[in-house]
């Protein structure tokens, strides 16, 4: 290297270290500006108000018992897990009921983000887009509020402000699509507020930094509490608030340490309040493969797994596409579809561990010379590694809502890269390249992320979109067919009803070759079934089911509703099958009972094949109305006419004005050949009837 050369390369270094190692001095920031990024991120997102509920908005919303006691249930959601609410509603039975029968296992402290559905609920009623306006308006926030940490932590003398490093890297950060999941679902509010006060903790450190005042280190640590409260992602603050002190060099050992135990506090305090509602932290790791995606993986193969996922998360930074929502068993990128996991011959996983030495060595060594890119990456790892199934499993391979928080270092990485460019002598001369290409990047992020919001428009949209992303995911093949079935009943078009079965089919049957032991693909198939017209197809799975779900009376009911289709088709035989098979699940139940003895004594035209489930039904059930007259009739259709009037005499004395029973009683006189008295009785039958009319 010539000496002209080094001397430029020194004069860089050194200008670069002189940067991140001087005390900030921030100008005031116009309003105006901060407006400008409030609306880049609020209107990046407004088209939601169209959206509906989906996912698992449903927990926290439209099937969560303490969310729709609106204002009275605010405080509740505060003594309460965040499942409660769903699980009563569920079971069908009060939360206070479930929580005193500890029939679910806690572990999801986040009280205030569901806390706000509670005051929607009371204000709006069910109303997803006044949910999805607000989710929208608060990543605005977020939106001036990263921007003016970012101008507190990398102060820019360009002017005007909108081509500052700042301004920049924030619409870059608002426009990534990796955030479509938080911001476009309903649920993902607590991401959203768990970021939001996560920030303002750390802009209000950077606060008493400047001022040594106690008042905003306190506002901190509400501000962090109020995060926790949200989610759990941020108790990682605690260390990364005092990192920032030092890397950005805002105070000395004695802001370091006064940030860690004002935040250690607010810490200590949250912890201390969830083990008082949800209990023990530690739930047991879960047997089925939908909740523990490395069920049947082995630990080799769990490591090699997860650091694939380093390589996917690394990718979807810089190149966010193609977007899904399910990262289930066993959808991972970079492998074969029918590959369950992967190995340490992998090349995501070989890539992956590369990615993660090359951050290791990069964020230790820069940890004397306070390196930002260090700090970023702490930040980033740190963030993530509560979701990374290193710790324990979280129920998926990954998601990308995972790296809503862990962004915010990547943006950190690309604030510190920018400014310095900026720094170099040929900025000046060059400087609208460097606009023009960010300028670039940012109208592509912003298309994606409008593209892929509107996949979020209900969970039909998203399944179908997403099954065509997670080629190697049992559950959203399963949510694919589900969105096809609840059209199909509205289909007319035959050649269509065709076409949506053959690929609710196709969905089902990979759903199941991914995951043998998948239960919901059995139910789908056996309503695909019935919507077809495989009426025998459809018993065979509800079967499958009933098997399966031992206490779930509802599959029993099912197989009688194909029953009572059957019917009305014409196929009495295979009706009275149905029948059979619901009895043989639930023998006693008075419907089944009388629908087989009627079948079989009305349109079969054999009432002795019926005789044996009527007489258990009127043994059953002696003093119901309906079970005495059918009875009577079937003795009456076999001839034993003096058992039938038996039965009929006493209904009749004790209900005179029921034309049914008095209209019954007379057609068996008839039969039996007294035709006198029948004929009073049908008479006076018909009489009641038209009073009534």
């Amino acid at each position: 290297m010539n000496q002209r050369r080094k001397k430029q390369f020194q004069q860089s270094a050194i200008d670069e270290k002189t940067y991140v190692s001087e005390p900030a001095k921030v100008e005031k920031i116009p309003n105006k500006w901060k407006l400008v990024l409030f609306l880049f991120g609020f209107l990046l997102y407004a088209n939601t108000v169209n959206f509906g509920y989906v996912l698992d908005d449903k927990i926290v919303v439209t099937a969560n018992q303490i969310t729709k006691k609106g204002f009275e249930g605010v405080l509740d959601h505060f003594t309460h897990d965040l499942m409660d609410g769903f699980w009563a509603e569920q079971y069908g039975i009060s939360v206070d009921d479930l929580e005193k029968n500890s029939l679910v296992v806690g572990g999801r402290y986040r009280p205030l983000s569901v806390a706000t559905y509670a005051i929607e609920w009371e204000l709006f009623g069910e109303s997803p887009g006044i949910s999805h306006l607000i989710n929208a308006f608060f990543y605005g926030v977020i939106g001036v509020v990263f921007f003016v940490l970012l101008q507190n932590l990398f102060p820019s003398s360009i002017l005007p402000v909108w081509k500052s490093i700042p301004f920049w890297v924030t619409l870059l950060f608002l426009a990534h699509p990796l955030h479509v999941e938080v911001v476009a679902n309903i649920k993902g509010r607590d991401e959203v507020f768990n970021l939001l006060f996560g920030l303002l903790s750390l802009q209000y450190l950077v606060g008493f930094c400047k001022t040594k005042e106690i008042k905003p280190l306190v506002i901190s640590a509400v501000m962090l509490f109020l995060s926790l409260l949200s989610k759990e992602t941020t108790v990682v603050f605690v260390v990364i608030g005092p990192l920032m002190i030092y890397y950005f060099n805002l105070g000395g050992i004695k802001e370091v340490k006064k940030s860690f135990l004002f935040l250690l506090g607010s810490t200590v305090l949250y912890n201390i309040i969830r083990y008082l509602i949800v209990g023990s932290p530690a739930d047991p790791i879960a047997r089925e493969l939908m909740n523990n995606p490395f069920l049947l993986a082995t630990e080799g193969e769990r490591i090699a797994t997860i650091l694939l996922t380093v390589a996917v998360y690394f990718k979807l930074i810089f190149i966010p596409h193609p977007l899904t929502h399910d990262y289930y068993p066993f959808h991972l990128p970079f492998l074969d579809e029918n590959e369950q996991y992967a190995n340490w011959g992998s090349l995501g996983t070989i890539v992956g561990l590369l990615i993660l030495i090359w951050l290791a060595y990069v964020a230790i060594k820069g940890i004397k010379n306070k390196n930002i890119y260090s700090f970023a990456i702490l930040f980033s790892l740190a963030t993530i590694v509560l979701v990374s199934n290193v710790l324990f499993p979280i129920g998926v391979f990954m998601n990308e809502r995972f790296m809503f928080i862990p962004s915010v270092g990547i943006a950190f990485a690309l604030a510190h890269f920018l400014t310095g460019l900026t720094k170099r002598k040929w900025f000046a001369l060059k400087d609208n390249w460097v606009y023009g290409g960010l300028a670039l990047l940012l109208i592509l992020f912003s298309g994606l992320t409008y593209q892929r919001s509107l996949a979020w428009e209900s969970d039909k949209t998203l399944a179908l979109a997403d099954v065509q992303v997670s080629l190697g995911s049992a559950k959203v093949k399963m949510a694919a067919a589900d969105a096809l079935l609840q059209d199909l009943p509205s289909i007319k078009n035959q050649q269509k009803r065709n076409e949506v079965i053959e690929s609710t089919y196709q969905y089902l049957s990979r759903s199941l070759e991914i995951y043998p032991e998948y239960f919901p693909p059995l139910d789908l198939l056996a309503r695909m079934y019935f919507e077809s017209g495989n009426y025998t197809e459809s018993i065979k799975f509800y079967e499958y089911c009933v098997n399966r779900k031992v206490n779930n009376t509802q599959f029993v009911e099912n197989i009688f509703v194909v029953g009572n289709k059957l019917v009305e088709v014409g196929q009495f035989e295979q009706a009275f099958t149905a029948y059979q098979k619901a009895l043989g699940f639930s023998p006693n139940d008075k419907r089944y009972l009388l629908a087989i003895a009627q079948v079989s004594a009305r349109d079969l035209q054999n009432p002795s094949q019926g005789l044996p489930f009527m007489e258990k039904a009127y043994k059953l059930y002696p003093a119901d109305i309906e079970v005495a007259e059918k009875m009577a009739i079937t003795y009456a259709m076999l001839g034993r006419f003096q058992n039938a009037i038996g039965i009929l005499t006493p209904l009749y004395d004790a209900n005179p004005n029921n034309s049914g029973i008095v209209k019954n009683l007379g057609i068996v006189y008839y039969q039996m050949g007294d035709t006198q008295r029948g004929t009073v009785l049908m008479n006076k039958s018909t009489e009641m009837e038209s009073s009534k009319n």
